[in-house]
């Protein structure tokens, strides 16, 4: 009988979660934890433990309390990232953006995007630069029968070193407004790419009303496609 990847995804999440969280201290920040077998993990156990996993991993914090493994589960044909942690935690990912959340205090139950997709240029200094996707978006909440616009205001890159579970050194930080049409306050959303592959290290969107304030943190980054 062909195995259910999933379900062995999320039998392998929950068995890591067992060793790593037994030794797991709230006080120990994530942005202070560096690769290799003598350094801790915020979840408790050696980052080196968490690396050798055979799938991409990443770490979610959800404000200050709610925090989570989740496993890369499937990679479909236009990108689309589908992660899975324990008690049906999912996450789903594209154009390095939250499209589908489900176990999350809100939920983003729907997002469909507008045209053609579009990479616009942004200056980083240094001479270096990143294509940034844009399109327009329409997203629905889990509790709301209406679609709200999502719309980018203002987009600026810059290069800035940073330290994750999975990686250290230079990196690209994009930060963005955007605006939750119709609602008039706007959501910050910042992510980490590696300077060199271009792969998403670290994602942040910032406090709004309609979205729970979330930070992922790559342990092991997806593979370049």
């Amino acid at each position: 009988m062909k195995s259910d990847p999933r379900r062995w995804a999320l039998w392998t999440t929950g068995m890591v979660l067992a060793a790593v969280l037994a030794g797991c201290s709230a006080d120990q920040s994530i942005r202070q934890a560096l690769p290799g077998a003598q350094q801790a993990s915020p979840l408790g156990g050696p980052m080196a433990t968490l690396e050798d996993l055979p799938y991409a991993s990443m770490f979610l914090r959800v404000g200050d309390r709610f925090q989570a493994l989740l496993l890369l589960g499937h990679v479909a044909s236009d990108g689309t990232q589908t992660w899975y942690g324990v008690d049906g935690l999912a996450l789903q990912l594209r154009d390095q953006r939250v499209i589908y959340s489900r176990g999350l205090p809100v939920d983003l139950f729907e997002s469909h995007a507008a045209g053609s997709r579009v990479e616009t240029p942004v200056d980083c200094g240094g001479d270096q630069s990143v294509a940034v996707p844009e399109r327009l978006h329409y997203s629905r909440l889990r509790e709301q029968q209406r679609f709200f616009t999502e719309v980018r205001e203002s987009v600026v890159c810059t290069r800035e070193a940073i330290v994750t579970p999975g990686y250290s050194g230079m990196a690209l930080r994009i930060d963005e407004r955007v605006a939750l049409l119709p609602d008039p306050r706007r959501q910050t959303r910042t992510r980490w790419l590696a300077e060199e592959t271009g792969q998403l290290l670290r994602l942040e969107y910032g406090e709004h009303p309609w979205y729970p304030q979330i930070a992922l943190y790559l342990i092991k980054p997806v593979a370049p496609r």
